[in-house]
């Protein structure tokens, strides 16, 4: 016990040590950027093991990504040893899929779900619509997906959400959205939002399951918690309700997640949700330099619905923020590049001390090309997952499908996968058959004798049917890594891309390989050996979970996936108005606040140097457009900051801008020079189909006026203003 101390006396400050050893009532820690809350999370969970109030089984730690789970669960093992074992920790995702796999028949559904991702959900929307006559002109798969999103995220189901619609195309989205759950349920899958969803029903409908999950966690810590939705804080509620051990740790000047639900009101109103809960502040900042803190808490101050607070750092002054002025898009990678290069001359650093962040993935490309052309290794995260190639979703559906016979998505991507002589027409008439009669298609393609199909085509479908039948059988009495193999092998996957020849199917096969080798890994390492908690643990992997941190070079991710990384050096590139903040952002205050805080995030991330790039002008398949500098960037205090501009001009010729001075800041803005039109720059308009959006560009005059648009989702579009339908805002 003194040597558990000892510990803590060497490792935490004063402010750590006491929220670590508080467990008289909840909880909550606000811990700033850099003022270790990991350190604070890990510690208190080893010091309720260590002074015997609460053992390691009866703990539940709460996390929002798998490699801040495995990071806890490695710095536990090394602290408490063996006891971490009995640990539950995990993402909520995890933990309650965990629970609807013990439950999951109480909701109708069978222990064997499959996880839908978004392509999934998307296949599954097209197929709906398909049944219904409704056009992907009338309505994109995407935006219905995102109104089941939104709705979800207010855990609305088609039976909670109001039945009077004010439009006609509300009407039809709660018929499609009642379909879309039908569907699911006779698939026997989930989306990602039903497993935060579902467990709550259950809680709901079953006492006595929430009272069994009551005892089982009897302690509670929560990691992120700013970035809790309306399900997520239910679920820590009805856990915590009966012990009242509870204990949240996050930052409210960090919530960046509430385009996906995510309500910043449950740690600011945290003693009103617990009315006798201590608060703890974690203001010390051991990440980044004054310069770059200052700058940091100057910006962030602007936010007016936060918690009072000041991170304070005793490390170096640093080196002044650099504000970085260039012409154009192409200018600013160029410049980026130049700098970089610099920085590695004279400062001896690694491509990995390095990460270029941006608000849209779309900024990537050309950022891309930049490092592409001097030869500089870089990674994407965020970019073409591994998960999300063809040849591994192929060989993921062949998998989840063996683990769950009624997953009709994935029988329908694997049933000609490779070329067996089953085509459209075929798939078709067999999955009309099931629609018809109830089944699944599995089940179809046990009645071929019924479907009406030829003779040459009925042989090759039941041999399908055959094979995969002995594989349904066999998924759960082999190891997870000898029935994958067995699998591929016998599903003629694996030679098909060997007998191919081509670079392409090469590189395929060496996909799947690897997918074989993380599937032997888990094996040797997980306590399950079935195929089926791969799946599940695949299934549930976010963007940083595949980031790969070890390699020496140069890391590209969006300002939402940076949070809880930190680097030598940051540069934040495109810190412009309708990018930084955001175009979709800047009318409502709510909103401004929160592309605040994603600045605040991306500044935060950087340990030595910031660098904050902006370009004048920018280039789409429709023209230049021109720009604003940031109205975050007259907010930084003139004492921190230094202005750099670009060495490399450029040129551009334009009809139809011309420059007035901005009166919210020191920059310049444009408007459109055509006298006498309808539409302006900058105008927010609305469309029946995309929605609501910013005009960027106007060319020419009257009816014949090209108006380009960037549309919820950073869609763009040109539109000829005559065919438009357009209703100003």
């Amino acid at each position: 016990m003194d040597s558990f101390n000892k510990i803590l006396e060497d490792k935490l400050n004063v402010a750590q040590k006491t929220a670590v050893e508080y467990n008289e009532s909840p909880q909550l820690i606000f811990a700033g950027a850099g003022s270790g809350k990991t350190r604070v999370l890990t510690n208190k969970i080893a010091f309720l093991i260590q002074h015997k109030i609460c053992p390691p089984h009866h703990i539940l730690a709460v996390t929002f990504t798998n490699k801040a789970a495995n990071e806890m669960k490695q710095r536990l093992e090394k602290m408490i040893g063996h006891s971490s074992k009995f640990l539950n920790i995990g993402t909520f995702h995890s933990i309650c899929a965990r629970i609807l796999r013990a439950d999951a028949e109480k909701l109708g559904f069978q222990q064997m779900y499959s996880i839908y991702d978004d392509a999934d959900q998307v296949n599954l929307i097209k197929k709906i619509m398909k049944r219904f006559g409704i056009s992907e002109k009338e309505i994109h798969p995407r935006q219905f997906r995102s109104f089941i999103e939104k709705s979800k995220q207010k855990m609305l189901l088609p039976e909670d959400v109001q039945e009077n619609p004010k439009y006609p195309l509300e009407r039809t989205y709660l018929n499609l959205y009642g379909e879309y759950q039908k569907e699911l349920k006779i698939a026997n899958a989930m989306d990602f939002n039903d497993l935060l969803i579902y467990p709550l029903k259950i809680f709901e409908s079953h006492p006595e399951v929430l009272v069994k999950y009551q005892k089982r966690f009897q302690y509670v810590l929560v990691d992120e918690y700013q970035d809790t939705n309306m399900a997520q804080f239910r679920f820590v509620e009805s856990l915590a309700k009966k012990h009242r051990k509870l204990a949240v740790v996050g930052d409210d000047d960090q919530s960046i997640y509430g385009w996906r639900g995510a309500d910043i009101a449950n740690i600011l109103q945290f003693k009103e949700h617990f009315p006798d809960a201590k608060i703890f502040k974690l203001e010390q900042n051991y990440r980044s330099t004054k310069n770059i803190l200052t700058g940091a808490n100057t910006i962030i101050l602007n936010n007016q619905n936060r918690a009072e607070k000041s991170l304070w750092t005793d490390g170096e002054i640093g080196e002044p923020i650099q504000v970085v002025q260039c012409d154009g898009d192409r200018i600013e990678s160029d410049e980026i590049v130049r700098i970089l290069q610099e920085n590695i001359f004279k400062q001896k650093r690694k491509f990995s001390d390095f990460a270029i962040l941006y608000r849209t993935n779309a900024q990537s490309r050309i950022l891309e090309e930049g490092l592409r052309r001097i030869g500089i290794p870089y990674t994407i995260v965020g970019g073409i997952r591994f998960y999300d190639r063809k040849e591994i979703k192929d060989v993921m559906a062949y998998l989840k499908f063996a683990v769950n016979p009624k997953d009709n998505i994935s029988i329908k991507r694997i049933i000609n996968v490779p070329p067996r002589g089953i085509g459209r027409t075929t798939q078709d008439r067999i999955e009309s058959y099931a629609e018809k009669h109830g089944i699944s298609i599995f089940e179809a393609l046990g009645n071929t004798e019924d479907v009406g199909i030829g003779l040459v085509t009925k042989k090759k479908v039941d041999a399908f049917y055959t094979l995969i039948t002995k594989f349904v059988d066999l998924s759960t009495r082999l190891n997870g890594d000898e029935f994958a193999q067995i699998y591929l092998e016998e599903t003629g996957l694996l030679k098909y891309l060997q007998n191919n020849g081509t670079e392409l199917a090469a590189n395929q096969l060496e996909n799947i390989h690897e997918l074989l080798n993380g599937i032997t890994e888990f094996c040797q390492t997980s306590e399950s050996k079935q195929i089926a908690q791969f799946i599940e643990e695949v299934s549930l992997y976010t963007d940083i979970d595949q980031w790969n941190d070890h390699g020496n070079q140069i890391t590209l991710m969006t300002l939402h996936s940076a949070k809880g990384l930190e680097f030598p050096v940051v540069f934040i590139a495109g810190v412009e108005d309708g990018l930084l903040p955001h175009i979709q952002s800047i009318e409502k205050q709510e909103s401004l606040d929160e592309e605040r805080r994603l600045f605040y995030v991306g500044m935060t991330r950087a340990r030595q140097e910031l660098f904050l790039t902006y370009a004048m002008k920018r280039y789409s398949y429709d023209g230049v457009y021109y720009t604003t500098p940031s109205r975050f960037l007259s907010e930084l205090p003139e004492n921190v900051t230094a202005m750099n501009y670009s060495k490399i001009k450029e040129k551009v010729k334009t009809t139809y801008c011309k420059e007035v001075k901005n009166s919210h800041s020191h920059s310049s803005t444009f408007e459109e020079r055509s006298i006498g039109s309808e539409w302006k720059i900058g105008q927010f308009v609305q469309h029946r189909t995309f929605g609501k959006g910013k005009i960027v560009s106007v060319e020419g005059n009257g009816d014949s006026a090209k108006i380009s648009i960037i549309f919820h989702g950073n869609i763009r579009k040109k539109l000829i203003a005559k065919y438009a339908n357009l209703t100003p805002v």
